[in-house]
């Protein structure tokens, strides 16, 4: 885990300023933006990503995949997806459609980048023949 220690070191090292992003899953809906160190207050800023739509997520993915427009931030909607409430799609389908889309990534190493974000991130969410189905031999 990282730590308000860590973060006052990296800052002094690389003397930048030093951002940390909390990413909240589950039923988590709160969680303290401020780590009191003792000697110093540390800022964190926390995401939910049960307030983010994964329906929204996976139509912007699927949609920038169809006219070559991949980002680096659709990396990220497609690895964190899967946390995000759902309205149109059942968690079932959003996680079928997460891998229909993996696969369609036209670079392999990105496509092995995004699987290894999901099983990171997921990996204690997902199903055993959820996490079967996303080892490379049996992506294509």
């Amino acid at each position: 885990m990282f730590s308000a220690i860590t973060g006052v070191a990296l800052a002094e090292h690389f003397r930048r300023k030093i951002r940390t992003i909390v990413l909240y899953s589950g039923d988590i809906h709160f969680g303290s933006e401020v780590l009191d160190i003792g000697t110093a207050a540390y800022r964190v800023e926390n995401i939910y990503l049960n307030r983010l739509s994964g329906d929204d997520a996976l139509d912007t993915v699927e949609r920038h995949l169809a006219t070559k427009e991949w980002t680096p931030q659709d990396r990220v909607r497609s690895a964190f997806a899967f946390h995000m409430r759902f309205e149109k799609r059942s968690r079932d389908d959003a996680f079928d459609q997460v891998l229909k889309l993996t696969r369609t990534i036209p670079d392999e190493y990105e496509q092995n980048d995004v699987t290894a974000l999901i099983l990171g991130f997921s990996g204690r969410s997902v199903l055993q023949y959820q996490m079967w189905w996303t080892l490379p031999d049996y992506r294509n």
